[in-house]
């Protein structure tokens, strides 16, 4: 008896040791946490460390997730799932914030205030199967000055963007003002006044300047000046050309600064017309309609051969030509699988489209890191600049064609380690130019830069990304590809300090069971070819069947039904079932594999916890004995 009883004992010692551990870290010690996953889901980026600990502003935080709606909706496993882990990560931000951020977990239960106060914030409300409810599962942010940033809702899409999407939240509450972005382009972009005296009409800016001046603060940048603004955080050079080195210079003293730039950097311009002459045919070939940035992209550890272009025949898109549709490879889109879906710049873009775009790549002797955010496909090739300078033959350039078989970068990120392209200091003053004022002292290097470089500018045009129409006298646009989105998702991301920039995609917390796919792969391979088969086969008997309908038709319309008739349909209608029958078996044996796989992974993972629990339990029945 006494035996018995010790035997108890020890079982519910160690339930009690089970079950009081898991508290005690689960709860009392939190913000200790030990992160086994994979890719370090549960642990923070140094980056957002450093922001959250530099805190300077008292933020309020709101997190609104419908629990009940959740709760009662049999599709919402996904999303009470997510919304555990985005309230751990915003108790773990709000713990690492020296008490700067404030977190309130609410419930917008329907037609309640907390659901008014959410609405009101701008969350939206999503249909969940299963339910009779909106489901609510967003964060609204606050500041000291009443200023707002809101996530409308979580999407588990986005997941692997998670950290970046709280981290730069709490970083726009934290710093408010808008940015200031200097932007240079040779290309007519601004808009032109008209002028009555010659009859002359206005030309309007591009759909692109609006996009920009509607976020942020624009300081536009001169071909003549010798310095930048003093305030920009970012530089945006479109079609750079013929740039003094006092402008070149000041632009590499940026860079090294850490102000972060944009580059449309485009080898055949054909938005540049400024050297064409319609008379003059050989001017197509002749005219520089390349950028040109000097010395710098040596600096950078970047090269580009302003006599190639890429060329994509996979995704090629069509143009017109003697009356009928064709591919045209040096204009070409560019789909998700053709983007880095781990950089936040281009991770929600769809389609970018490149009109006579270069290749980018590092030089062998960079010291920078060369991040290709942009690829086209593997069916892909180089093709020269006077191919189509003068006059684009689509039926030519296909029938010459011959891909190289590797993806072309024509968009990338360029950070990392550089020094300076002036390491004598600046430069000396060419005729007529004025010294600028040195606001710093010389930079001779850096230990991280942030460039962006796009290998195409005529990207921007608006024929390239927007249909426009005029409403009562007001331009609506109405984007048809996301090549703005490229350049303000990119802004976005630069518009932050250097530790919300170096945040990129994270894994997600819902994992595949990468084995059970494999397997299904197999399988389906294996019984592909046999339920093809069968498929077919039931196609033929289908068609003996309306054919023997057909002849009984028209034996009823005569009033005679041959016994054989009657008989051939019979026979078919019952190789049909069989058949069916067979189907229906490939399609099972397709699964069985998988159901008994994924019966075993759940068996151990009920069974595990057991096992070391009576290993426990087995260890310290030995000590006692002994």
């Amino acid at each position: 008896m006494t035996k018995k009883l010790n035997s108890l004992l020890a079982v519910l010692v160690v339930a009690a040791l089970f079950f009081g551990v898991n508290f005690v870290f689960g709860e009392a010690v939190s913000p200790k946490r030990i992160d086994l996953t994979e890719e370090g889901l549960y642990t923070l980026s140094e980056g957002t460390e450093n922001i959250l600990g530099s805190l300077q502003d008292d933020l309020k935080l709101r997190f609104y997730f419908s629990e009940g709606v959740a709760a009662e909706a049999d599709g919402a496993q996904t999303a009470r799932s997510y919304a555990q882990r985005v309230e751990e990560l915003l108790e773990r931000y709000a713990s690492l914030s020296k008490g700067h951020i404030t977190l309130e977990i609410k419930d917008p239960e329907p037609f309640s205030e907390t659901e008014d106060e959410a609405v009101g914030y701008g969350l939206r409300g999503a249909r969940v199967p299963g339910g009779r409810d909106k489901l609510y599962f967003g964060l609204a942010g606050t500041n000291s000055t009443d200023g707002e940033e809101v996530i409308a809702f979580f999407d588990p899409q986005r997941e692997s963007f998670l950290e970046h999407d709280l981290t730069k939240l709490v970083y726009a509450l934290d710093h408010p003002e808008r940015p200031r972005v200097g932007v240079f382009s040779s290309l007519p972009i601004r808009a032109q006044p008209g002028n009555q005296m010659v009859q002359q009409s206005g030309r309007p800016a591009w759909m692109i300047v609006d996009q920009l001046q509607n976020s942020f603060d624009v300081e536009w940048v001169e071909r003549g000046d010798t310095s930048l603004p003093s305030d920009i955080d970012i530089l945006v050079l479109i079609h750079p050309q013929n740039f003094g080195d006092s402008l070149l210079y000041a632009i590499d003293q940026f860079v090294l600064g850490g102000g972060r730039l944009i580059v449309y950097y485009d080898p055949f311009c054909e938005s540049d017309t400024d050297e064409i002459n319609p008379q003059d045919q050989m001017s197509y070939i002749s005219a520089d309609r390349a950028s040109d940035l000097g010395p710098l992209l040596e600096a950078w550890g970047v090269q580009m051969d302003p006599e190639q272009l890429a060329a994509d025949r996979e995704n090629a898109m069509q143009v017109g030509w003697q009356g009928e549709g064709i591919d045209y490879v040096a204009i070409f889109s560019i789909k998700p699988d053709g983007m880095d879906s781990t950089d936040p710049a281009v991770s929600e873009l769809k389609e970018v489209i490149m009109h006579t775009a270069g290749v980018l790549e590092p030089t062998a002797d960079a010291t920078t890191t060369f991040t290709p955010l942009l690829q086209t496909s593997e069916d892909s090739m180089r093709i020269e600049r006077v191919s189509i300078a003068m006059s684009p033959n689509p039926p030519a350039l296909l029938d010459a064609f011959v891909p190289d078989g590797k993806p072309l970068t024509v968009a990338a990120r360029i950070g990392g380690p550089t020094r300076s392209a002036y390491p004598d200091g600046p430069p000396e003053l060419e005729e007529g130019e004025t010294a600028p004022e040195l606001v710093t002292a010389h930079k001779d290097g850096a230990p991280r830069i942030s460039v962006l470089m796009v290998a195409d500018a005529d990207h921007l045009q608006d024929q390239m990304w927007v249909q426009i129409r005029n409403i009562l006298g007001q331009r609506i646009a109405s984007p048809v590809s996301d090549n703005a989105n490229l350049l303000l998702a990119a802004l976005d991301n630069f518009a932050g300090n250097d530790d919300l920039i170096s945040l990129r995609s994270r894994g997600l917390s819902r994992r595949p069971f990468t084995k059970v796919e494999k397997l299904q792969e197999a399988a389906e391979a294996e019984f592909r070819q046999e339920k093809q088969e069968l498929d077919a086969r039931l196609d033929e008997i289908q068609a003996r069947i309306d054919e023997l309908q057909k002849e009984k038709q028209g034996a009823v319309s005569g009033m005679i039904v041959t016994p054989e008739q009657r008989q051939a349909i019979d026979d078919a209608r019952a190789e049909q079932l069989e058949t069916r029958k067979k189907l229906r078996n490939v399609q099972r044996q397709l699964d069985k594999d998988i159901d008994k796989l994924e019966v075993e992974v759940k068996a151990w993972n009920f069974a595990l916890p057991a096992l070391i629990a009576l290993l426990a339990l087995g260890v310290w029945a030995f000590r006692k004995a002994n």
